[in-house]
């Protein structure tokens, strides 16, 4: 089976013109009309008016995506401003879509529902986006999607500008959705590769966690989260995410760590907000990050997925990079520098897109589920 993949990333203001350039762009490269669009845009861009736009010039291709807070194309790394981006598919593949609004509410039957759906086109790759900030538990809908596929699950939680917790989008098609999660199935002989890397290093410190509250860690060995947090990082202006994501709270799981997002400090409740349930008596520990393990396990993660790929060629890649390990922690030129050096590692004349996500999807023991200060990377070819 024969397929093709675009990707292209605009920086009109002009919301409604730049949905209609990301699907001209992306047709032109394609040669035909694209059966499926992945659609990032910075929260600068009317959501609805781009998406009106994409649909406007490709009525036929089932669209998803989210709002991030960067995007990453073949030798970019964008932040701020008014940023879109589109990866188009066409040829002889199978495409499903799917949604689940007010994702907090039955989670868990929520992701069945999904996976369900998705497995009707036996795909090979599905792609997830979800509100990083709407509070559901992301590993249950995780783990009802995977009751019914088994291909590899990728993706992350839609961003917005790094700082202060606002608002993300989720792209259904023509909607702009809030509190929801969205799906994107590929099938039809697609060969897919993904490559996971944290760059963080662990600082020995071991905890049981004793209390928790859903998505909220209340203690850590009988104290309040907080408190322990703040002895072991230093850290004491729970208002300042540069310095909170400069550290990462890892969960013991088969297989590792999961480092896990840290969305907020309640300096009142004590509790430390993560994106997905924590079980009392698991063990954590806080990890540190430095920029040559950032950037060193991003390019070294590319070296061996390309090792894993025994020089087949790859057709496209998909990037998910966490927020927190771009801008506020490299910096931009450092992001750029990254990014240009793991895609020449990998596939220099693939096109690439990618999101700087607010959460990032990735395998831990075969089993896909939420982490943070993570760079997911797929390749996939036929």
């Amino acid at each position: 089976m024969s397929w093709s993949a675009k990707s292209t990333v605009v920086r009109a203001a002009d919301s409604f013109e730049a949905g209609r350039a990301l699907v001209r762009e992306v047709r032109d490269g394609l040669g035909a009309e694209p059966s499926a669009l992945l659609v990032y845009a910075t929260v600068n861009h009317d959501a609805r008016a781009l998406l009106a736009g994409v649909g406007e010039a490709a009525p036929a291709a089932k669209v998803v995506g989210c709002s991030s807070q960067g995007l990453i194309g073949n030798g970019l790394a964008l932040e701020d401003g008014y940023i879109a981006g589109a990866m188009g598919f066409a040829g002889d593949l199978r495409v499903a879509t799917t949604a689940a609004r007010e994702l907090t509410a039955a989670t868990g039957e929520k992701g069945e529902a999904m996976g369900r759906e998705l497995a009707a086109a036996a795909p090979e790759l599905v792609v997830v986006f979800y509100d990083a900030l709407g509070g559901a538990d992301v590993d249950q809908m995780l783990g009802g999607l995977r009751r019914h596929l088994r291909c590899p699950v990728v993706g992350g939680g839609a961003g917005q500008p790094f700082g202060r917790a606002a608002k993300t989008y989720q792209y259904f098609g023509a909607e702009v959705l809030g509190g929801s999660a969205v799906a994107l199935a590929l099938g039809g002989g697609l060969r897919v590769g993904v490559g996971t890397s944290h760059g963080m290093s662990p600082t020995g410190v071991v905890m049981r966690v004793t209390k928790v509250e859903g998505t909220r860690i209340l203690e850590l060995d009988g104290r309040r989260a907080v408190d322990v947090w703040s002895e072991v990082t230093g850290c004491t202006d729970f208002a300042n995410m540069h310095d909170i994501v400069a550290w990462g709270v890892g969960v013991k799981r088969e297989g590792g760590y999961v480092m896990c997002v840290v969305a907020s400090l309640d300096e009142k409740s004590g509790a430390i907000q993560v994106q997905a349930a924590v079980p009392e008596g698991v063990e954590v520990m806080f990890h540190h990050r430095t920029v040559p393990a950032v950037v060193d396990g991003a390019v070294g993660m590319a070296r061996e997925l390309r090792g894993r790929l025994g020089g087949r060629p790859v057709k496209a890649a998909l990037a998910f990079e966490c927020g927190a390990r771009t801008s506020p922690f490299l910096g931009r030129a450092e992001t750029l520098r990254e990014n240009v050096a793991l895609q020449r590692e990998l596939a220099p004349e693939a096109p690439w897109l990618g999101t700087m996500a607010w959460g990032e999807i990735a395998a831990l023991g075969g089993e896909p589920c939420v982490m943070s200060y993570t760079y997911s990377l797929v390749a996939l070819g036929d």
